[in-house]
């Protein structure tokens, strides 16, 4: 299992790519370049590295929430808690797909 905690302190922000001198970069707007590299596939994947972080962090949090739940054991009983923690999920999963909409617009 990674260790999300030890990338905390990580520069905010959207990065980017750009060329330069040859190389790929890998920038944001507010605190310059993060990384350099020549192969553009490694490029892509460092840019995409907050948002990576943030999904494993939300299906993290899915998991939880569906092993608190305790799926298998549910009684009859544990069935309203187990259908609000899909519910939830569900919810909280339409909030990002909007958010996504939103950054790519």
């Amino acid at each position: 299992m990674i260790d999300t905690s030890k990338y905390e302190g990580h520069t905010q922000g959207h990065w980017a790519i750009t060329t330069r001198k040859g190389t790929w970069v890998v920038y944001t707007q507010d605190n310059g370049d993060v990384a350099t590299m020549n192969d553009y596939e490694d490029a892509k994947l460092i840019a995409d590295a907050p948002k990576l972080l943030a999904e494993v962090k939300r299906l993290r949090m899915i998991v939880a929430k569906l092993e608190d739940a305790r799926i298998e054991s549910a009684s009859m009983f544990d069935r309203p808690a187990l259908f609000d923690a899909v519910r939830e999920i569900y919810e909280q999963r339409l909030q990002d797909i909007h958010q996504e909409k939103r950054e790519e617009e």
